[in-house]
């Protein structure tokens, strides 16, 4: 079973834990949209010789309408397709838009994905 995780780092992690009412303040940061809309990314099969495994942290530039459009790895796993499969996958995920003084305006955000090799390697792709 592939084993991965994923977190926001400063401000967006606080602000999942407040209560629906904080959400809707005037100003927050944006963060990533829970309502299942984005995927988690694959395990690399090129990665599972080596056993590869790290965390990444991914800085995305979110649009007012949540939608990203650059990513950059802030913090590398040291490994490039660990790398290359957290940045494609961010860049396909939908966030909610920070708010300025009630309005969408774009941010960057960071976020951390955490791979493992699964138990079994995954299937040859096509």
């Amino acid at each position: 079973m592939l084993r991965k995780q994923i977190a926001l780092l400063g401000a967006g992690l606080a602000l999942a834990l407040f209560p629906l009412g904080a959400a809707l303040a005037e100003t927050t940061p944006a963060h990533i949209d829970t309502s299942g809309v984005n995927m988690q990314p694959a395990y690399p099969s090129s990665a599972f010789t080596q056993q590869e495994k790290g965390n990444v942290v991914v800085r995305a530039h979110v649009e007012e309408d949540g939608k990203v459009n650059k990513v950059e790895i802030h913090k590398s796993s040291n490994y490039d397709d660990l790398d290359t499969a957290a940045a494609n996958t961010v860049l396909n995920w939908k966030f909610v838009p920070a708010m300025d003084d009630g309005k969408p305006t774009a941010s960057y955000v960071d976020v951390q994905l955490v791979f493992e090799p699964p138990a079994e390697a995954p299937p040859p792709a096509h």
